[in-house]
């Protein structure tokens, strides 16, 4: 998914409270922390911590690898996370993989993309533009999404021709 895609997905108007809105505020927590489904199921105020400078953080083991996750919450996430009190919005995973792929066809999401999307899709999005934002080392990443080794890590991340293209053309070869 593009930033653009996520962004028109969030951006949807639906009604508080329906399923739909459920589905679509599941999905996007994904893309937001990078968290597996069953850790955003977890979710609670307890899963929260504020920094010393205010900012809010979520705090939890992840339930696949037991290792600790520490992801900073961001303004949309943070405006998600308020309408459900900070607990995860209670839908059926099944429910919601269904629904997102009609919510991203109204958002104008490509048929083709909006055909495959699930819940899982959007931990993919979030190490994808991560990965190519150049922001933050590798290790960094993984640390946030829980991966345990960069093989693994590396299966989430989407390669994109140019990218490589231009990687190759800095090279001293290419010259």
């Amino acid at each position: 998914m593009t930033e653009v895609d996520i962004h028109s997905i969030h951006n949807l108007e639906l009604k508080e409270g329906t399923t739909l809105c459920k589905a679509r505020d599941l999905f996007l927590i994904g893309c937001y922390t990078g968290l597996r489904v069953s850790d955003t199921k977890k979710l609670n105020p307890d899963s929260f911590i504020r920094t010393g400078n205010g900012r809010l953080r979520i705090k939890m083991e992840s339930k696949k690898t037991k290792t600790p996750v520490l992801i900073p919450v961001s303004t949309p996430l943070q405006q998600i996370l308020q309408r459900y009190d900070y607990h995860c919005p209670q839908i059926a995973e099944q429910t919601a993989n269904r629904l997102i792929k009609k919510i991203a066809t109204s958002a104008d999401v490509p048929d083709y993309k909006a055909s495959s999307l699930t819940l899982h899709v959007g931990r993919h999005s979030f190490v994808t533009h991560l990965y190519h934002s150049k922001e933050l080392p590798m290790v960094d990443i993984m640390q946030l999404t829980g991966h345990t080794t960069e093989r693994n890590f590396m299966r989430y991340v989407n390669a994109r021709p140019e990218d490589s293209a231009n990687r190759m053309e800095r090279s001293s070869w290419f010259k």
